[in-house]
Formats: structure tokens, C-alpha cells, sequence
């Protein structure tokens, strides 16, 4: 069950993906124009990024893209390829800050940057700027830890479920609380907002952070109830792992990778968020 567990968990995160999708010194929050007065900001992980766009254009519009280093990269700038071939191109300048630049209107999708070419510079930053936590901090550290844990979650699934569970255990306690539980299904649910293909306003997100309020905490009492043998209120990895052995008896040590086949492409893999349930009960 802890490998069952694991696998339902990280199905909510974007992808179990292997190593150099996105170069390592790019990893991180980026802002412009700068990171207290941010209005695009990017956050990037390895095999996904998180763009936070300027509410006065676009409502807030949020949207969650796969990226992949393309085989043939241009000179100076690296061209990362979402998941239908659109390509992205950035490049970090001498003072530290980040430069994308943008494909022109109409231009060849093989086509390279050149001084001709739109861009924008971005500051590195420590943290989301003060007016985007309340809507993309959950999000952003549960994503962070899904960022951490996923090539631990290639080689070792008995570290994956306990390094996962120990990301999701805010208190670190060593149990799930119901208020950890419920900020998992928040989370689920941004997610799901900001992985369809127009992504998310920033209404849309205020919609599901509200719908979810009252939801997600009878949701996550419900597993509770269910799984909770020492009645204390809460769940252990113990107890979520309680007389499942046989559940994973058929999984071999290389089903991670499968499932980050299966889910490569990440619009549909967010989606069917069902699973979690639906493994939590098997």
C-alpha cells in the first residue's frame, strides 16, 4: 500500500519526470518586473512550469505547461518544448536575471531567436510576491514537493511514500490531519483549474478556492473516519498502509516509471482526479 500510496498522491502532481527536462539553474520563481511588484511571474520546476500572468491583461491567468529540452537547442538560449512541440526560449543574462523571448506571430516553429525578437527579463526571486500566496502558495509548495521527491520516486517507492507523506504533513507530527487533508484537495482542485488548455483567471481560482472551503475538509474527514484504527483524530502512513499488502503485490519496482509514461502529457494528467479516492479505497 505505500507504494499505492504514493502513486495516488503524486497523480495529482504533474509528472514523475526524469532528470535535465528543464536546466537546473533555471529551477525557481522568476518575476518582472521585479519580485515585490511582480506582474508575470514563472515558477519553474523539472518537466513543468507554473505561469502567473498580470491581472490588469488577463485576469490573473494561470496556466500549468509541461516542457521538455528539445534535442537540437539554438546558441545561447535554451528551447523547451511544451507538450505539442510549442517551443520556449530562455536564457539566463550575466547579471543573473532571465530572458525569454518570444516566437513572433506567424513564425516557423523551427525558427531561432534573434535581436529581432520580443522578450522580457525576469528577477530571480525567494518567493512568491505577497498579493499571489494567497491564491498559488498551496499550490506552489505542494508542487515544490512534488519536485523534490520525483526521482527519489523513480528508484525507492518505500522513500517515495514516506517522503511524500512527509510533505504533506505541514505540522510534521508524523500524521494527516484533517486540515492536511483538505489542503491536498484545495490543491487538487487549483490544479485541475490551471491545467486546462485556457488556464485559469484569477476568478476562476477565487471560485474553486471558495467551492472547496466547505468541501474539501468533509472530503478529508471521510478518510479519516475510514482509515483512523487508533481514533486519534488523524492518519498515519501506518494506518493508510493497514491490511493492504495485497494490493501492490503485482506492482513491480519499475511501475513509477510506467506511470509517468502514462502521464507525460500533463493537461491529461490532472485531470482524472478521482484516483486518489478510488486508490485510497483499494
Amino acid at each position: 500500500m505505500k507504494r499505492l500510496f504514493a502513486f495516488a498522491l503524486v497523480a495529482l502532481m504533474p509528472a514523475l519526470a526524469l532528470a535535465d527536462k528543464v536546466p537546473a539553474p533555471m529551477q525557481g520563481i522568476w518575476a518582472t518586473p521585479n519580485c515585490n511588484s511582480a506582474t508575470d511571474t514563472l515558477v519553474f520546476f523539472n518537466g513543468f512550469y507554473l505561469w502567473i500572468g498580470d491581472s490588469d491583461n488577463s485576469g490573473g491567468e494561470t496556466i500549468l505547461t509541461g516542457l521538455e529540452l528539445s534535442g537540437e537547442q539554438p546558441e545561447e538560449f535554451a528551447r523547451l518544448e511544451e507538450s505539442d512541440g510549442y517551443p520556449n526560449f530562455f536564457q539566463i543574462l550575466p547579471d543573473g536575471r532571465l530572458r525569454e523571448a518570444f516566437l513572433p506571430d506567424g513564425a516557423d516553429w523551427e525558427a531561432v531567436p534573434d535581436q529581432d525578437w520580443a522578450s522580457t527579463d525576469y528577477e530571480r526571486c525567494e518567493q512568491l510576491a505577497s498579493d499571489k500566496a494567497m491564491l498559488h502558495g498551496e499550490a506552489l509548495a505542494l508542487l515544490d514537493m512534488a519536485n523534490t521527491v520525483q526521482t527519489v520516486c523513480q528508484t525507492d517507492q518505500a522513500l517515495c511514500a514516506t517522503s511524500v507523506f512527509a510533505g504533506l504533513d505541514v505540522s510534521g507530527d508524523g500524521n494527516l490531519s484533517i486540515a492536511e487533508l483538505a489542503r491536498l484537495f484545495r490543491v487538487a482542485g487549483y490544479l485541475a483549474a490551471v491545467s486546462e488548455d485556457t488556464g485559469a483567471t484569477n476568478d476562476d481560482l477565487a471560485g474553486v478556492l471558495a467551492a472547496s472551503l466547505p468541501i474539501a475538509p468533509l472530503v478529508a474527514a471521510a478518510l479519516v473516519n475510514s482509515f483512523d484504527y487508533d481514533d486519534n483524530g488523524t492518519l498515519s502512513l501506518a494506518e493508510i498502509s493497514q491490511d493492504r499488502t495485497a494490493a501492490i503485490g503485482g506492482l513491480e519496482p519499475d511501475a513509477s516509471a510506467e506511470l509517468g509514461s502514462r502521464m507525460d502529457r500533463m493537461k491529461q494528467a490532472l485531470k482524472p482526479l478521482g484516483r486518489l479516492l478510488e486508490n485510497f479505497g483499494q
